[in-house]
């Protein structure tokens, strides 16, 4: 079993009087969590069972909050992006093998990432001459793979993989969809 927790923050709460460029950028970039196991069994009874689980669940968020006040005249450019990329996989490998060959394989694979981008309600922006972006850019991903051999006189396998991908992404200006 693989439990992956993580947060990533960028938070601007307070004022900013002289910028031309304005960033507020998270980034979570976990790539891959993975998770294997497998097993093998062998004789007269050969029995195997095999359990793996992947469970990744993160939080990421840029945003400018409370009563931040930008007020620069030379601002141009305001970014408030949350980028990322996620993977959660197992694979579940069983074998078994005799004169009575049984093999069992479960695995679940659980990608949960929650990701923000946000410029608060109470927030001001002076500045004639600034483009405001908020967005995200955020990849999530779950995998799941078996094999299962059995074999003998009398054989019986099973697999069960589960995977839930689960990406909760928002970016919005004023107040969120909760």
């Amino acid at each position: 079993v693989m439990t992956v927790f993580s947060t990533a923050e960028a938070i601007l709460a307070g004022n900013v009087e002289n910028a031309e460029t304005l960033n507020v950028k998270a980034n979570m970039n976990y790539g891959d969590v993975l998770t294997v196991n497998t097993g093998a069994a062998g004789g007269i009874a050969g029995v195997n069972v095999s359990l793996a689980a992947t469970f990744f669940q993160g939080e990421a968020e840029a945003s400018i909050t409370g009563n931040a006040n930008i007020t620069s005249n030379n601002l141009t450019e305001l970014n408030v992006t949350t980028t990322g990329r996620t993977n959660s996989t197992v694979a579940v490998g069983s074998l078994a093998a005799g004169a009575a060959g049984v093999n069992a394989g479960v695995g679940l694979a659980v990608n949960h990432p929650t990701v923000r981008s946000n410029n608060d309600k109470n927030v001001v922006v002076d500045s004639a001459k600034a483009a405001l972006t908020v967005k995200h850019d955020f990849e999530a991903n779950a995998d799941g793979y078996i094999l299962s051999i059995a074999g003998g006189a009398v054989a019986v396998g099973t697999s069960v993989v589960v995977v839930i991908n689960k990406l909760n992404a928002e970016s919005y200006i004023g107040h969120s969809s909760d």
